[in-house]
């Protein structure tokens, strides 16, 4: 039943041999982040090798495997789907950029997140923010392609509605009470954060 001895409850594993969680150190690299699903199912790990990891939280087995590093991504630009192709150009000018953001040590470190239904995958890459819907590995999204300038780096995502306060309803301004997700999202060596809603 688990406890301060033994695994959590409805871990499906005794032995940490019997799952994929040496995936990381196997690799000879370091987890920097990690993110668990909202419902507890899944979690997600960037390593220092460029690769997002997804687990299975109860079996502790690897259910994809995310690479980013640059042989994968000039394969991708080279024999890839058109949404994350980039003319020739602009491919090498990220790239540039992607190893010094690589090769700093004051770069955020890259991370991964859920949306609240625990069904898509939110992680920065070289060609923008990637949305993934982890079951059929189907890229959903690519944010800010358009910015060939910024490397994204660093996510945070709400949502849900914002909390409103009587000054702001008594300001005049136009209240939605729709829901507006918002990613938030660092960019390497910039004073300032983005938004995408």
């Amino acid at each position: 039943a688990g406890g301060p001895s033994g695994p959590p409850a409805g871990v499906r594993f005794q032995f940490k041999t019997e799952t994929d969680l040496y995936a990381v150190a196997k690799a000879r690299a370091r987890p920097l982040a990690l993110a668990v699903s909202p419902d507890g199912e899944h979690f997600a790990v960037c390593a220092s090798d460029l690769k997002v990891r997804l687990f299975s939280f109860r079996t502790g087995k690897t259910r994809r495997t995310y690479d980013e590093s640059s042989e994968s991504l000039h394969a991708l630009q080279k024999d890839g789907d058109d949404a994350y192709r980039l003319e020739a150009f602009d491919f090498g000018r990220r790239m540039a950029v992607e190893r010094e953001y690589r090769a700093s040590p004051e770069a955020p470190p890259a991370n991964v997140v859920f949306d609240s239904s625990g069904q898509l995958l939110l992680y920065a890459s070289v060609v923008g923010v990637k949305v993934v819907a982890f079951e059929s590995s189907t890229l959903v999204r690519l944010l800010g392609k358009v910015e060939n300038t910024e490397r994204f780096c660093h996510l945070a995502l709400f949502q849900g509605r914002a909390a409103l306060s009587a000054n702001l309803i008594g300001s005049g301004a136009k209240v939605d009470e729709a829901e507006d997700p918002t990613l938030l999202c660092l960019s390497f060596k910039r004073s300032r954060f983005f938004l995408f809603t």
